[in-house]
């Protein structure tokens, strides 16, 4: 599958929390192959970006689509 995220042609958006481990490596792994992409971290979140902390999660995506 990872072969496949160079086809990626649209601009897309990675969020990570900070304290998500187990999905940090796959988040960059997503920025590094997919061309057009912003890799953001979530500060004092885990998994749950939206659920731990709303406002920044917000603030990223509401840039992002400026």
């Amino acid at each position: 599958m990872a072969s496949d995220l160079d086809k990626i042609e649209c601009r897309t958006l990675i969020l990570c929390g900070e304290k998500d481990n187990q999905n940090m490596e796959d988040a960059r792994l997503l920025n590094n192959n997919i061309k057009n992409s912003e890799f953001k971290i979530i500060k004092n979140a885990s998994h749950e970006v939206n659920i731990d902390n709303p406002d920044e999660t917000f603030n990223m995506i509401n840039d992002f689509w400026r």
